[in-house]
């Protein structure tokens, strides 16, 4: 991969590359990335809808490449106007179950598509802790073949959320300070292994970090 600053420079990487081997080579534009936004929904029989999102603040390193750590939530309303423009393909599609739609924005303010996730990755937990149990709705319309109703993400607050298992492994590896990764925790909104209910599983997450707690 290598990135090329002019059409000058990508001919000559080019020509360079074809002296020396046959290859299919894939050509991007390089985006300045503002940030990356993930949109979550339904579909049944390609009747979709976007329930809401979310925007990855902290995204993992090496094999975690593309996973949030850390976010926060954006309402219905900020994702619809994004979602509006993909509906159609899952029309076409007539898909049903859930899915995660990656865009990115640019520093210029327009959108790109980069991809579609046919299922519910662990940051939907950040819906269903929202009031909108996205899995709970698709077991109902598999079971009963009943339409969900448009629950949606309402409010326009952004909820924090941490992925604890993500920023443990990029704390091991030397990507983030012991410092900063209890900071994280202590002022996340949503957790997805914590829960004062139930503390056993937190406890076990962390017994070979004590530095953490």
């Amino acid at each position: 991969m290598k990135v090329c600053n002019t059409r000058y420079e990508l001919e000559e990487e080019l020509n360079s590359i074809a002296a020396e081997t046959d290859l299919d080579l894939l050509v991007e534009e390089n985006i300045q990335i503002k940030r990356e936004i993930s949109l979550l929904g339904i579909s049944c029989s390609g009747n979709a809808f976007c329930a809401g999102g979310f925007i990855p603040e902290i995204s993992g390193n090496d094999s975690r490449r593309g996973v949030s750590a850390k976010g926060k939530m954006i309402s219905h309303k900020a994702s619809d106007e994004i979602f509006e423009k993909i509906k159609p393909i899952f029309v076409a599609m007539n898909y049903t179950g859930l899915f995660g739609v990656d865009l990115l924005e640019s520093k210029n303010g327009e959108i790109f598509f980069i991809e579609i996730n046919f299922r519910y990755g662990a940051s939907g937990y950040t819906i269903t802790k929202n009031g909108v149990n996205l899995p709970q709705m698709m077991v109902s319309y598999m079971k009963d073949g009943k339409m969900p109703c448009d629950e949606l993400i309402k409010t326009d607050k952004c909820c924090g959320f941490v992925s604890e298992k993500v920023l443990l492994e990029e704390y091991e590896e030397g990507f983030i300070d012991a410092k900063t990764v209890k900071r994280i925790i202590e002022d996340a909104e949503i957790l997805f292994v914590k829960d004062d209910k139930d503390e056993k599983p937190f406890r076990q997450l962390m017994k070979n970090y004590k530095e953490l707690i």
